[in-house]
């Protein structure tokens, strides 16, 4: 489950936070913030904070990426990755609860955008074409060949990096590409990825293992209008940011999660996510009636 919109088995538009089982997950949220298994400052502190207590080894779990990133290389082999877990709330297909694990979308296409105004159109454009390029995804991801990486044999059936060793691999990465903590969109392949060539690349694939036979895509790629556009920013702007401080209030106690969900709903339709979901399914109705 995200906290955002999702599309459901039969192919309808849910905003989660209009859920029971996002209630569900606010009461689970509460009791471990209340039994002070969730940190007491938890939304105030910044990723970099949590990275710092995880090198320091005050993180039992997290839902980040890799062990390595959150506690360093030296910590990273006292995690380990588990399924998805189940509740009352899992659906059941043969008797048996069903595990999900929400996987990244497809690739967005109106999350590039080129202002009107910018005389660099063409050169944008060339940049961009420049990173979907096996030359472009390389440096993107790993960094300059030769210098950063290397192949392993002439025929190159496998490649390593080579980082410095007396400084934390995502550390040194990060100086040298905007990949490191950033959600940007980017190609790679599974060919590229299979061959490097060393422990870290090895554990990842194995911790990733866990999670793809319960891989579900939250939202099908969708193309909007330029208008459906301007207003699903708009509302999702405000959505999301009463959404995220309501969160923080329901599980830190100030307010309550049974006395004033009505009043969450209310505001939430004021927002008008009933309009943002009416978008989704006009938008995914034009994609279906095009295949």
């Amino acid at each position: 489950m995200t906290k955002s919109v999702e599309i459901t088995d039969d192919s309808d538009f849910i905003f989660v936070p209009q859920t029971e089982e996002y209630r569900a997950y606010l009461r689970y949220a509460k009791d471990l913030y209340d039994s002070k298994l969730m940190n007491q400052n938890l939304y105030e502190i910044t990723d970099g904070d949590v990275s710092n207590f995880g090198q320091q080894n005050m993180v039992g779990c997290s839902e980040g990426v890799a062990a390595y990133l959150l506690a360093g290389d030296e910590l990273a082999d006292q995690y380990v990755s588990i399924p998805p877990l189940t509740s009352d709330y899992s659906p059941v297909v043969n008797g048996e609860k069903q595990r999900v694990h929400v996987g990244f979308s497809k690739f967005d296409p109106t999350a590039l955008i080129i202002t009107a105004n910018t005389p660099y159109k063409r050169e944008i454009a060339r940049l961009i074409d420049f990173f979907y390029s096996e030359e472009g995804v390389r440096l993107f991801l790993t960094g300059k060949e030769g210098v950063d990486w290397e192949w392993t044999d002439e025929e190159h059936t496998s490649w390593r990096s080579t980082y410095p060793e007396d400084i934390d691999s995502e550390t040194y990465r990060g100086s040298i590409t905007p990949n490191v903590g950033l959600g940007a969109s980017f190609y790679k392949t599974e060919e590229w990825m299979y061959k490097q060539e060393n422990e870290l690349a090895q554990t990842l694939r194995e911790d990733c293992s866990v999670y793809v036979p319960y891989l579900k895509e939250a939202l099908p790629g969708l193309v909007f209008t330029t208008e459906e556009s301007e207003e699903l920013t708009f509302i999702k702007l405000a959505a999301d940011s009463y959404v995220q401080s309501a969160e923080a209030d329901f599980i830190t106690g100030r307010k309550s999660i049974e006395d004033d969900w009505t009043a969450f709903q209310n505001k939430l339709k004021q927002l008008q996510v009933d309009k943002m979901l009416e978008i989704y399914r006009e938008a995914y109705a034009r994609s279906t009636a095009k295949s």
